[in-house]
């Protein structure tokens, strides 16, 4: 009886919280969360002229619980997963919504608190190498969510 009245509070205080919207919005759901891509002038240039587009790549990990480390991949972090998504040469903003996402694994993670790592360089359609430096992104999933990522690109030996 008394878990059945902690589940009812806890249920109520989240609804509440979120204006009794019936929404997943538990810790271990997948991040949603925008980044914001700028280009310099020559960068975008050069782009455009190659009709180039910007890969953005974020990995989602953890450190490994003491309990978890046999789990642990090569770097001795626990993979969360990946997700890719694409811009056009002008750059803009996109939304990860954490596809790929292992939410099921944050128990193998300290804290349950995931990360996340993001590059960002251009998709090699126009030239076998990538054309851009672009600012690195990694930090806890909770900073990604909590406002817009931004990152600067030029390219490669623009000062």
């Amino acid at each position: 009886m008394r878990g059945m009245v902690v589940a009812g509070v806890t249920a109520a205080v989240w609804l509440g919280a979120f204006g009794g919207v019936a929404e997943a919005q538990t810790p271990a759901a997948a991040p949603r969360w925008q980044v914001s891509v700028t280009l310099s002038p020559k960068a975008a240039e050069k782009l455009a002229a190659g009709k180039e587009a910007i890969v953005l790549s974020a990995a989602y990990y953890g450190e490994p619980t003491k309990a978890a480390a046999k789990k642990a991949d090569e770097i001795g972090q626990i993979d969360l997963g990946q997700e890719e998504l694409r811009l056009g040469s002008a750059g803009g903003t996109v939304v990860f919504v954490g596809k790929g996402f292992k939410a099921d694994r944050l128990g193998w993670v300290v804290g349950r608190e995931a990360r996340v790592n993001l590059n960002v360089y251009s998709a090699r359609k126009s030239s076998p190498d990538n054309l851009l430096d672009c600012d690195l992104f990694e930090d806890t999933v909770a900073v990604a969510t909590a406002k817009p990522v931004a990152v600067a690109c030029r390219l490669i030996g623009e000062r």
